[in-house]
């Protein structure tokens, strides 16, 4: 199968390309595009369907991205990283109840996305996990400063914690 895209371009930016056709038609029809992923568990697990998802403010779309931030497999760290960062981008509540798992994820790029998630709307619940990246001194120093961060955040939003 030859390659999609133009003639000779780089492989990333064909799945950048990609990408945004997904965002394209979840922009220009959304409840076509909902009713589509909805009904296929493989588009469910796709990162760049979860990204667009973002765009979408139903309640089934939120609940497609919270299911797939729990996915544990191996091999679907940036898909739980993508459905952060969509829950992040829809300023979705639903996020903080997952925030104290996530924060101790394994793949890079789903703690950095559940840090950016704490930072913002984190609460008392995810304390715990926050503090034990801070003082970690083998952590990466990015983490624990912004666990560090998202700590002071969160206990002046809250002082009673």
């Amino acid at each position: 199968m030859p390659p999609a895209g133009a003639p000779g371009a780089h492989p990333i930016e064909v799945v950048e390309d990609a990408s945004e056709c997904v965002r394209a038609a979840a922009r220009q029809w959304p409840n076509r595009f909902e009713a589509i992923v909805s009904a296929s568990p493989k588009l469910r697990r796709d990162s760049n369907v979860v990204r667009a998802l973002a765009s979408l403010h139903t309640p089934e779309s939120e609940t497609i991205l919270v299911e797939a931030a729990q996915v544990r497999e191996a091999g679907n760290g940036y898909l739980r990283a993508a459905a952060v960062a969509s829950l992040v981008a829809r300023d979705s509540r639903a996020l903080t109840a997952l925030l104290p798992r996530l924060l101790g994820d394994r793949h890079d790029a789903v703690r950095r996305a559940a840090l950016d998630a704490a930072h913002r709307y984190g609460d008392a619940r995810s304390l715990v996990a926050l503090h034990r990246i801070a003082a970690n001194p083998r952590g990466k120093p990015w983490e624990r400063a912004k666990a560090s961060g998202a700590t002071t955040k969160i206990n002046r939003r809250s002082p009673q914690s």
